[in-house]
Parts: C-alpha cells; sequence; structure tokens
C-alpha cells in the first residue's frame, strides 16, 4: 500500500479527496491517496472496493493489485493477498517488490518451496538486490540449511549494508556453532545492527549482542548491555524476560 497518508484523516478530508477523485478518475495518485485514506480511517473494505473499480478503469495500472494485497493482509487475509500478488507478479514480472511481497506472504504460511520460488524470480531480475539474498537466508534458515542461509546473509550484507537484519541473522547462526572463534564476528555483526537498527529492534539486537559477550567472556559488557536493553521503550514481555534471565545468569556467574 502507498504511504500516501501518515495520519487518520478527517472526514472532511476524505469528501475532498473524494470529490478529487470523482473529476480526476483515472488519476492514480488520488486513488491511491484516497484509499490510503480510507484505509487509515478503518474503512478498509471501501478502500479495496475504490481499487477494484479503479482497476476496470486503469486495467493497465498493475500496481493496484499490490495495494490491495497490502489491504488485504491488513484485513489478516493471506490467501486473498497472494491472489493479488500472484496477478500482479504475472503482470508486471519484473517487479522485484511484489516477488518480495508474494514470497514474505509465502513465508508466514510456511509455504517454503514456493517463498523460494518468488525469491529466485526477483533474483532474475537483479541477482544483487541484497533484500532478496535475506529472505532467501530466512528460508534457508527454516529449512535447516545453516551453511547456505550463511552465504544468503553474506550477499546480503555484500550487496546492501544499510538492512540490520542479515547481520543479526548471520550473528546468530554463528553463535549456534560450537566453534568459539567465530563468536568475535558474530560480535563486530552485532555491533554493526545496533547502529543502523530501527529503535523497535535495538533492544532484542542488544541481547542478542549481550549473549556474544557471554560467550566471549566478557560478563561486565554483557550487563551492561542488558541494562540498557532494559532502558529502552516498548520491550514486549517475552524480551523483558529474557533480559533479565541473563542478567540473573551472569550475576550469579560472577
Amino acid at each position: 500500500m502507498n504511504n500516501h497518508s501518515t495520519q487518520m484523516a478527517s472526514s472532511a478530508d476524505i469528501r475532498l479527496i473524494v470529490d478529487r477523485v470523482r473529476v480526476n478518475s483515472k488519476d492514480r495518485e488520488l486513488v491511491f491517496k484516497l484509499a490510503d485514506t480510507l484505509a487509515d480511517a478503518g474503512s478498509i473494505q471501501l478502500a479495496d472496493a475504490l481499487l477494484e473499480n479503479a482497476l476496470r478503469r486503469m486495467p493497465t495500472a498493475t500496481s493496484i493489485h499490490a495495494s490491495r494485497a497490502a489491504l488485504a493482509l491488513r484485513e489478516g487475509k493471506p490467501t486473498q493477498a497472494l491472489a493479488h500478488l500472484e496477478r500482479h507478479c504475472s503482470e508486471a514480472p519484473n517487479d522485484i517488490e511484489a516477488h518480495l511481497a508474494a514470497a514474505s506472504v509465502e513465508l508466514m504460511r510456511l509455504q517454503l518451496t514456493v517463498a523460494e520460488s518468488h525469491v529466485q524470480k526477483a533474483l532474475r531480475v537483479d541477482p544483487k538486490y541484497g533484500r532478496s539474498h535475506y529472505l532467501l537466508g530466512l528460508i534457508y534458515e527454516l529449512l535447516k540449511l545453516p551453511t547456505a542461509a550463511a552465504v544468503a546473509y553474506r550477499l546480503a550484507i555484500q550487496f546492501d549494508p544499510t538492512l540490520w537484519e542479515p547481520y543479526n541473522n548471520l550473528a546468530l547462526l554463528l553463535l549456534e556453532d560450537s566453534n568459539n572463534s567465530r563468536v568475535g564476528e558474530a560480535k563486530a555483526l552485532l555491533q554493526r545492527a545496533i547502529e543502523i537498527a530501527p529503535e523497535a529492534h535495538r533492544a532484542e539486537v542488544t541481547y542478542n549482542l549481550a549473549l556474544a559477550c557471554v560467550r566471549l567472556g566478557d560478563l561486565q559488557t554483557s550487563q551492561a548491555l542488558v541494562r540498557q536493553a532494559l532502558a529502552l521503550p516498548h520491550l514486549p514481555p517475552t524480551l523483558t524476560d529474557k533480559l533479565n534471565r541473563l542478567r540473573a545468569a551472569t550475576t550469579t556467574a560472577q
């Protein structure tokens, strides 16, 4: 879904956009803006109906399928979202993000072979697209192929060093290895991940870095990292519990 509207619109705003769409019924930007506004106001079904009608007027506007898929996901309807994405991918086979969106939904459904197929299609369009390699890494992890997953994560980092997830996930794979010589690399990866991760995920990565420090025998740094993570806002209860248990374990070990 296009992010044209960033906050809840008033009924007056909606009426204004509706009037403009009536005058300019084939203006894609206006249609997307109204659909976003309606969805943000809670009228998801109305937004979908608007996009469906717009598609009849603009049959070549394949991006409408992707927008309808996003609406379906907001309603918790992954099967419906996939139907829209599949149609979009068939009509716009070079749209990398559409293939990756379909792969992500298939991942949610644990349809790993189908998800991998979508990622491979995206990679055929652009073999150096970092997020494609990241999603491939996720799929390989779920398929219990850690070596292949690590290769995919390294390629994701190589082609798009701004993605925090492959740094984090590769580090966790290294930490699972019994070879302690790889823990130092895991620590460096997590330090980089913390620098670029959005705030909502920083505590999670900090926890993982604290675990790496424990593996390295640096309990003091681990405890300091746990305190930093616990001070971050909006922690999920499960993560708070893990952080407190790690703090207790490192305190006992000292």
